[in-house]
């Protein structure tokens, strides 16, 4: 008794790769046709998709089975090809179609013996580590000729069930053409993949920055409590490069004496924006220190040694 390669392709639509290998454990129904059992043996494939929902494999088989009574024992090897089709995806998995044929050799008791077969039938699968691992299952029945009998006897069908594993690789559809970090940008034409979930984006994919206002008194330089624990968030939540959160922390303070001259003004911004940086470093909350990188009338924080982070610190009414 024999069995044909029959695999999935490497996951469900969004992770679907280009290639995979797929090993698998392949079980064949007892055939009294043939005086064997029940078979059990091993496949591994290769994958390779056609188009999105479409795959083609080439597959290695062997598998061993018992004669039945007094019957000599059957070993088998081969290689198959076959087709396979995805349909709509559930909540859970993903069920596809299937059908191929294979060439086999089949031994017993000394004698070999070649034989086609035509093999369909349906599966599921199911990713259960993102889209590096794949489980599958699959169902069919196979058409397959007696070894060594004559052209006018006819063919039989057998069942089989077979369960494996799928290791993708290669580009993804998700690399492709589809939205890996869910910002709703999908991948060609988003600038900030990798945008952590739930952060507003534009057009391009990349984080809308947030808005934080900083309130200093009549002529003064000093942190009130509350912009305190402004400052803490923005410590706590602003991310390093591309695609992470951003901020543009706008200092609000008001001058006394509207004759104050131009030197004097800047004297006291410099000493507000100076104030907001003291205290981000004095929370250390990345380990590291920032420092004021003036770009016109506003000052960029740039961490020592990494990429800028997309905090931002302009005076209003400076602009």
């Amino acid at each position: 008794m024999t069995t044909t390669a029959f695999l999935t392709p490497a996951s469900a639509a969004d992770h679907s790769s280009d290639y995979y290998v797929a090993p698998s454990f392949s079980s064949t129904g007892a055939a009294d046709r043939r005086n064997s059992e029940q078979a059990y043996g091993g496949e591994i494939a290769l994958g390779v998709r056609l188009r999105d929902e479409l795959y083609i494999e080439l597959g290695g088989l062997f598998d061993t089975a018992a004669g039945q009574g007094s019957a000599a024992d059957w070993q088998t090897a081969g290689l198959s090809i076959s087709l396979l089709s995805y349909v709509e995806p559930g909540v859970y998995f993903h069920p596809y179609v299937f059908g191929g044929i294979s060439e086999i050799q089949s031994k017993s008791d000394g004698n070999k013996y070649t034989t086609e077969a035509v093999r369909f039938g349906v599966g599921i699968e199911r990713a259960i580590w993102s889209d590096r691992m794949l489980i599958r299952s699959d169902l069919g029945i196979r058409q397959i000729g007696i070894p060594g009998a004559s052209n006018d006897e006819p063919n039989f069908g057998e069942l089989q069930v077979r369960f494996g594993v799928v290791f993708p690789f290669g580009t993804t559809k998700q690399d492709r053409d589809g939205d890996e970090d869910r910002d709703g940008v999908l991948n060609p034409v988003d600038d900030c993949r990798g945008t952590p979930l739930g952060i507003p984006v534009d057009l391009r994919g990349c984080p809308f920055p947030r808005m934080v206002y900083v309130y200093f008194p009549l002529d003064s330089d000093t942190l009130n409590p509350e912009d305190k624990l402004r400052l803490d968030d923005v410590n706590r939540t602003a991310g390093y490069g591309v695609g992470q959160q951003s901020y543009v922390i706008n200092i609000v303070g008001g001058i006394a004496d509207v004759d104050l001259g131009a030197d004097q003004r800047k004297d006291l911004n410099k000493r507000r924006i100076e104030a907001v940086l003291q205290h981000l470093n004095s929370r250390r909350l990345w380990g590291r220190d920032f420092s004021l990188n003036r770009r016109s009338n506003r000052s960029q924080l740039v961490p020592e040694h990494v990429l800028p982070t997309a905090i931002t610190i302009r005076v209003m009414g400076e602009e």
